[in-house]
């Protein structure tokens, strides 16, 4: 059996094709801006066509990967693949989609690889530092940076009895963590 060069993304056809609908949405923001950017610029569509187009190659990607169409080994990346069905879709409606070359392909991959890579480092460093920085910071900074609340509900949250006290801990929170980080 010959090993595949693309065995990250061989773990991941193999969730999307469980049918896991967090997956399927983490791939689908991880990809949404690079594959519509390349369409805008390639084939000359304006964004909602692009999203349109994300869209249908999406669903083809789905069904490909959830009846076995699409397996290992891979002979390239998912996101890749989803700009080749994406280019197939836009012949199909008509649109012509300048020759880009390999090279433009591979830089659009090399980016999205390395938004990726960056995106998980961070969130092991985050991971590591929200360990050691303990409570209260740890559920403050959580649920203001992770969890998106607004001053006033981390304060209701943490029965602090202010915006203010909250945005204080805050400062001494991250004032911990710099010292942490040296």
């Amino acid at each position: 059996m010959n090993k595949s060069n693309y065995q990250n993304e061989e773990k991941l056809l193999e969730q999307l094709a469980g049918g896991d609908d967090r997956v399927w949405k983490d791939f689908y923001h991880d990809v949404r801006e690079v594959f519509c950017g390349h369409f805008i610029k390639y084939a000359r569509i304006n964004p909602s066509q692009a999203l349109e187009l994300l869209h249908e190659a999406m669903v083809i990607l789905h069904r490909k990967a959830v009846n076995g169409s699409l397996k290992a080994p891979l002979q390239s990346r998912l996101s890749t693949f989803l700009v080749g069905i994406g280019k197939n879709l836009c012949r199909r409606k008509g649109f012509s989609v300048a020759d880009e070359g390999e090279e433009s392909m591979m830089h659009l991959a090399d980016n999205w690889i390395n938004e990726h890579e960056d995106a998980e480092e961070n969130a092991a460093i985050v991971k590591s530092i929200l360990g050691k920085i303990g409570e209260p910071c740890k559920t403050l900074l959580t649920l203001y940076y992770l969890e998106g609340y607004s001053m006033e509900a981390v304060a209701s949250n943490m029965d602090m009895p202010s915006s203010g006290a909250a945005k204080k801990k805050k400062f001494d929170c991250l004032k911990a963590i710099r010292q942490m980080l040296g």
